[in-house]
């Protein structure tokens, strides 16, 4: 399942131990390309070289880079989110991230400057690293490969002077993440730098917090189970992380306000490996955790509207079907008439032009509104697939006989090589709803250019193509166009709904196939359908 990750490493055994179905990645059959290939080269790199991928900057490294851990990080770290690994960082990298997010460009750091916490401890490190994006087949930005270096040492040389002891309060002092120190089993405040205390100080001053343990400071919080999990940490040396959890904490005007927060409880460890105590790193989330619900009232109420659209569509088209059908009923009957009173095409050709015609619109609207019921189907589960053994080939060459006056009439040629007598089961009617719906739009889109019709059996499944010579269709919309209510443009002067290839996929995967496009720059668009060869 790993054939790109280098054999036999502690990383790639760690990669392989991972449930990724259960992770927000999914299955590593489904991972894109470029991050495999990415993949591979950090896996098979002898320098410290790590990834973020994703919204979410999930994280992979390889075994150079495991010596940068700390007890706490490593083997977690692996497909752990890039934020609640690197707290303690994270106001540091997380712009640089967005910079090379939103340039697309590589950047380059030299000897920047990292405090970090390695076994309970902050520990100033000097990097030198740089970010090199990951982009996909279209372009666009999928996640940050990252080869570094330790400097701290030539840092440290080139400076030549000691560390400060009171470095770690600095930090602390201009961090813009609230910190903490706890220690003892108690969990007593040894030090509280001014970001926790503009957060949930509630107006004291560091010197009310100091002495005093979790409990005693924060009273309100029983209940809320943070008690418990500082605790648990001591106790157990692993470390926790919390995401967008709600607080309710006390307001110097005595009264209680809500908001939510990431936090991470990393345990203190000294020299002789003892848990003394407990190190909390907390941020306010609530603004982000109110986008977020408001994009998810809007995003529920555009799906009850995308249903309600729906809904009215299958109802109109079945009040639609009998009037149409009785329209189309009676046109025929006034033709049968005239002819059978004498009056022929030739005697009154405009009487039967008038006719014709509008049993051409009667038509057209016919087709709309059996598309529109078969989209009320597909959105019920009831697309209804009725197979029986059909001879494809011929199912094939009938229905481009049936275009030919049209094809004519829009001045195409068509080009066909049809294997013969390829025989399946399948819902002939739909197949031909499909080849259907994709002569429709070359007569539309590609007027005037021959059309390339196609029809193989291979070793496993058989292979049907529809080509043009128009202008194509471009990369990003060539799977766009198989959406519902969706076209290959949309400033086109070509009318129609949008929902011909919408069905046509349904139509192909309910027989165990595939359709895509592909459509070189300029150079018109290919339609591939795949259906398995053997008789289902």
């Amino acid at each position: 399942m790993f054939p790109f990750l280098s054999a036999n490493t502690v990383t790639t055994k760690l990669i392989e131990s991972i449930d990724w179905n259960q992770h927000e990645l999914g299955g590593a059959e489904n991972w894109p390309p470029c991050l495999k290939i990415s993949l591979g080269i950090v896996s098979n790199s002898l320098h410290p070289m790590f990834i973020w991928w994703g919204e979410n900057h999930i994280q992979f490294y390889n075994d150079e880079y495991i010596k940068t851990f700390g007890k706490e990080k490593h083997p977690m770290a692996m497909g752990q989110k890039g934020e609640e690994c690197w707290p303690e960082i994270w106001p540091v990298v997380h712009p640089q991230i967005k910079e090379v997010l939103k340039n697309k460009t590589p950047n380059w750091y030299k000897d920047q400057k990292l405090s970090v916490v390695v076994e309970g401890k902050f520990i100033d490190t000097y990097w030198s690293y740089g970010y090199t994006p990951i982009l996909n087949e279209s372009g666009e930005v999928q996640g940050i490969m990252v080869m570094c270096h330790d400097t701290t040492e030539g840092v440290k040389a080139k400076k030549s002077v000691h560390k400060p002891k009171h470095q770690l309060n600095q930090f602390m002092e201009n961090s813009p993440v609230g910190i903490s120190v706890m220690s003892g089993p108690k969990l007593i405040y040894k030090s509280i730098n001014p970001a926790f205390l503009e957060l949930l100080g509630c107006g004291k001053k560091s010197i009310d917090l100091i002495g005093k343990s979790v409990r005693e400071v924060f009273p309100e919080l029983h209940g809320h189970g943070f008690f418990e999990i500082l605790e648990d940490v001591y106790r157990t040396g692993i470390p926790f992380i919390g995401s967008k959890h709600k607080l309710s904490i006390l307001t110097p005007e005595g009264e209680m306000r809500d908001l939510f927060i990431n936090f991470s409880y990393l345990p203190r460890i000294n020299s002789r490996g003892r848990i003394t105590g407990i190190i909390s790193y907390i941020y306010e989330v609530t603004d982000q955790v109110n986008e977020q619900k408001e994009l998810e009232i809007i995003a529920n109420n555009l799906k009850e509207a995308i249903l309600s659209r729906d809904n009215f569509l299958g109802v109109a088209s079945h009040e639609l079907n009998t009037p149409i059908t009785t329209i189309k009923l009676q046109t025929q009957m006034h033709k049968k008439y005239l002819v059978k009173n004498g009056i022929s095409a030739e005697e009154d050709p405009k009487v039967h032009r008038m006719l014709d015609n509008t049993l051409s619109q009667i038509n057209r609207i016919a087709r709309l509104v059996e598309d529109m019921l078969d989209v009320a189907r597909i959105n019920a589960g009831k697309l209804a697939i009725k197979k029986t053994e059909a001879d494809l080939s011929m199912l094939l060459e009938d229905t481009l006989e049936r275009f030919s006056h049209q094809l004519e009439a829009a001045g195409c040629t068509i080009d066909m090589n049809i294997e013969k007598d390829i025989r399946v089961n399948v819902d002939a009617g739909r197949i031909e709803q499909v080849v259907s719906n994709l002569i429709t739009n070359v007569i539309k889109y590609a007027p005037g250019r021959p059309v390339h019709v196609k029809l193989i059996k291979g070793m496993t499944k058989i292979r049907m193509t529809v080509e043009d010579e128009g202008k194509g269709i471009a990369p990003q919309n060539t799977e766009r166009i198989f959406g519902r209510f969706e076209r290959a443009s949309i400033n086109t002067d070509v009318g129609g709904m949008g929902l011909g290839l919408y069905i046509s996929r349904q139509i192909v995967l309910d027989h165990g196939g595939l359709i895509y496009v592909d459509s070189p720059p300029g150079k018109g668009a290919r339609f591939n359908i795949e259906l398995p060869k053997f008789r289902y």
